[in-house]
């Protein structure tokens, strides 16, 4: 059967449990009440963007953008009723159903593994290796083929949902999964996202 995995935003109590030394912005702590609640409410709305986002993306059929599927927003049944989104769960490739890694991850596992080598007096792979055997290339893909493999990945993922008017506005590698199955990666967290046919709107409005 297909796996799914599901998102909320931190409620307030949960911001008040984490550590003060995470509450901090424009690097300044933040300390009292009235801003975490503001902090709590934000995301909030950052999950409200993310959903409209991804709810126009999943209704153009006939256009491949590389984001999760979203299947919808649920609430759930305990006393606190979040509500959660959902989507389906991006596998490493069809053999292997475990969850896929991000760009990021692969590239600090790459990191570490070169610093093993050189420490070993050995350098075998290149700097891309792990990148290149989880978007499941040829063993013999050199790190500039890696390179060609990823720069038109990323390429195509930013492209996609500018055709749909939507500005991601956090595009980096930690938001980039390695789809191992296409060879390409799957564009997430769409909470900074903007929709400029919702702002033409509100410009028209105004």
């Amino acid at each position: 059967g297909k796996l799914f995995v599901a998102k909320r935003a931190w409620t307030l109590k949960e911001l008040k449990a984490r550590p003060a030394s995470t509450h901090r912005e424009d690097d300044k702590p933040v300390i009292d009440d009235k801003a975490l609640k503001g902090r709590a409410e934000r995301c909030n709305y950052y999950l409200d963007i993310e959903q409209h986002c991804l709810s126009k993306i999943s209704s153009e059929a006939t256009r491949e953008v590389r984001a999760p599927k979203f299947v919808g927003k649920y609430r759930d049944d305990s006393d606190k009723k979040d509500d959660w989104l959902l989507f389906e769960m991006i596998t490493r490739n069809k053999d292997d159903k475990s969850v896929a890694k991000t760009l990021k991850e692969l590239m600090d596992l790459d990191w570490i593994s070169q610093h093993r080598q050189d420490d070993g007096g050995k350098n075998q792979n290149h700097h891309l290796y792990l990148v290149h055997k989880e978007l499941g290339l040829d063993e013999s893909a050199t790190f500039d083929d890696t390179l060609d493999v990823v720069l038109l990945g990323l390429l195509k993922a930013i492209v996609g949902v500018h055709e749909l008017n939507i500005v991601h506005r956090d595009f980096k590698p930690d938001n980039l999964i390695v789809d191992g199955e296409k060879k390409d990666f799957m564009l997430i967290d769409f909470g900074s996202a903007q929709d400029i046919d919702v702002l033409k709107k509100m410009i028209f409005v105004l």
